[in-house]
């Protein structure tokens, strides 16, 4: 079972708009942020975590060239920054949402992405009450 982060747009001119733009974000570890971190960043359009990403790169490179630092230490830390970004690449997502006005609105359980979404949906559409007839 999987946990799965729902984000609403803001701004939205019908409720039909407003749910084919909703966005689900499952939680886990992100094999592709693991092993392909800077290429992984920009397909995701995480500018600012790019950014971090390429400063620190740069900050290694330069801290064994000028001032000696052991290769094995700079590759251990470039390890950890891909490990890094595999554990939050969800949470990286979510901010990046957050900051495009699309705010949490609510987190769901599910086997799959299909059935979080037919679960959230149904909690959200009001159900018509018939009176029983005499």
């Amino acid at each position: 079972m999987g946990v799965f982060f729902v984000h609403e747009p803001v701004k939205t001119a019908s409720p039909a708009d407003r749910a084919m733009n909703t966005i689900f974000v499952r939680d886990g570890f992100r094999w592709l942020a693991f092993l392909f971190t800077p290429l992984w960043l920009l397909a995701q359009r995480l500018w600012i975590e790019f950014a971090l990403w390429l400063l620190a790169t740069v900050a290694l490179g330069l801290g064994v060239r000028l001032y000696g630092l052991d290769p094995h230490l700079s590759w251990l830390m470039s390890f950890m920054i891909a490990l890094y970004c595999g554990l939050e690449g969800a949470s990286m997502i979510e901010a990046r949402l957050e900051r495009g006005h699309r705010p949490l609105t609510a987190v769901m359980a599910g086997s799959s992405r299909d059935e979080a979404e037919q679960r959230y949906f149904a909690a959200r559409t009001p159900v018509l009450r018939q009176e029983p007839q005499p």
